[in-house]
């Protein structure tokens, strides 16, 4: 029980994930190379993915990346993600 991926599949807490392959793959790359290409139209499966996992690189990237890309065209598609995961987003580019 010292991992949260297990202890949250038996507990009850468990949530099923829906990704692509191409997604997953890029996830598998991360653990073995620690690089990872994220953009705006996989961002939301690589966030689900990291919370699932209870990887905290993967959601650092994931924060990293909705941090750079954040102002205020892309604040709908984002707020949402930033809201569900209780991101604590530097909110500094939303003057643009």
């Amino acid at each position: 029980m010292s991992s949260k991926y297990y202890s949250r599949m038996f507990s009850g807490d468990w949530q099923e994930v829906m990704i692509n392959y191409d997604v997953y793959y890029s996830y598998l790359l991360m653990l073995h190379t620690g690089e990872i290409r994220i953009n705006r139209s996989n961002i939301a499966e690589f966030i689900d993915l990291a919370n699932c996992y209870g990887n905290e690189q993967l959601m650092k990237h994931c924060q990293t990346f909705i941090e750079r890309s954040l102002n205020k065209k892309t604040l709908c598609t984002y707020l949402p993600l930033i809201n569900k995961y209780e991101l604590d987003i530097c909110k500094t580019n939303l003057s643009n």
